[in-house]
């Protein structure tokens, strides 16, 4: 589907949360929809969390953030002794 927008201040007596989803598309009776949506994932606090259940991401994205960080402190070492 190519035609749909986000409603915020939808009625509370059809959705409990007031948001919804607004498709403008026709769309066959009897088929599914699927929806992703994505937010900012939320920092570890400490060395116990668990990545997954606290972070929103899947454990698969572990490695990729610890990578990114490597990346990130790279500069401020000499990269010709790293071994």
């Amino acid at each position: 589907m190519r035609s749909w927008s986000f409603n915020a201040s939808a009625n509370t007596t059809d959705f409990a949360n007031g948001k919804s989803i607004d498709i403008m598309d026709s769309i066959t009776p009897g088929r599914t929809i699927q929806v992703t949506y994505s937010a900012a994932p939320t920092e570890l606090s400490s060395n116990s969390d668990v990545f997954a259940s606290v972070t929103g991401l899947p454990s698969s994205a572990e490695d990729v953030v610890t990578y990114g960080a490597c990346y990130r402190l790279l500069p401020a070492l000499e990269a010709a002794r790293l071994q």
